[in-house]
């Protein structure tokens, strides 16, 4: 189930992903993104990043950019 739409003041949603994965996402992210939110929702999370750092976290993470 993919959570709701929400909005975070000033970031944008990166994606959704398994809660299991969550150490490994944020790890892989967090020295290069300079801030980044996360919302659970029934055993997922949505990934939430400053607009500048949405390309560098979806590169990263190898999530096709659109």
């Amino acid at each position: 189930m993919v959570s709701p739409e929400i909005n975070i003041a000033g970031l944008h949603k990166v994606a959704d992903f398994p809660l299991n994965e969550h150490h490994k996402v944020v790890s892989t992210i967090k020295k290069m993104t300079h801030q980044l939110e996360f919302y659970v929702y029934q055993g997922r999370f949505t990934l939430y990043v400053l607009p500048e750092d949405t390309e560098t976290a979806k590169v990263l993470l190898g999530i096709p950019i659109q």
